[in-house]
């Protein structure tokens, strides 16, 4: 009989990513007691690579670099892929179906779906056509009207390049200074996130809501779990 591989999950991008490697090693151990977690980066002095029970280097996620990746993800008998990194879901995405062929599933949404997150005005355009309470965004900041503005880079994650709280005069200023600036409006409040579990038929699976305590370059830092029905309700139907 031919003797089954153990299931391999891995995490790409893992860099410092050690809270995420050990959720991930305690589920997959649920499914198979002899499953291992694997990481990579294209780093290879990242501390995911001290801690991984396996550790690779990747190459960059690019589609020249398919072929390489392929290899090293058969030689390595990689099961199964989560992503960690938004640079990257668009690569993965491209070429799930290629790999799916090769006995590899990756955990990613379809390209059609990504783009529409991340395209911040793609985003609001399609909360808005469902009357979603999406804030109003807008590429032009004379379609916008609002006593404070918040403007932003369009494409990509992370709020290192935000510009908070600004009258029309300074919104117009600081947009100069991006390359595909987006204008919206200042809603003062708490910030929360949200992390949702989607299965195969969309269905969610799970939900946790985690108000952004310290925000550092837009990415939180410290974050505390709390629940309001309301908003969950809410979150479901969005996703």
């Amino acid at each position: 009989k031919c003797k089954k591989n153990p299931l391999k999950v891995l995490i790409s991008s893992a860099s410092a990513k050690i809270p995420l490697m050990k959720a991930l090693e305690k589920a997959v151990k649920k499914i198979d007691n002899k499953a291992k977690v694997v990481a990579c980066d294209l780093n290879e002095n990242v501390l995911s690579a001290k801690i991984a029970e396996e550790f690779f280097i990747m190459p960059a996620t690019i589609d020249s670099e398919l072929d390489i990746i392929l290899k090293l993800l058969l030689k390595h008998n990689i099961s199964i892929i989560l992503p960690t990194r938004d640079n990257e879901l668009m690569f993965w995405s491209r070429h799930k179906e290629k790999l799916l062929k090769k006995g590899i599933t990756v955990l990613v949404s379809d390209t059609k779906s990504l783009n529409t997150c991340l395209d911040k005005l793609e985003f609001f355009n399609f909360g808005n056509k469902l009357g979603l309470p999406f804030i109003q965004s807008s590429d032009n900041l004379n379609n916008l009207v609002s006593e404070k503005y918040v403007v932003k880079e369009r494409f990509g994650s992370g709020s290192n390049n935000i510009g908070l709280n600004l009258n029309y005069n300074d919104a117009v200023k600081y947009a100069k200074k991006l390359k595909n600036p987006l204008y919206q409006s200042y809603i003062a409040g708490d910030e929360f996130s949200v992390d949702a579990w989607v299965c195969k038929n969309h269905k969610v699976k799970g939900l946790v809501l985690r108000n952004r305590l310290n925000v550092i370059n837009g990415e939180s830092q410290i974050t505390k779990t709390f629940t309001n029905s309301k908003i969950e309700n809410l979150m479901i139907k969005i996703v």
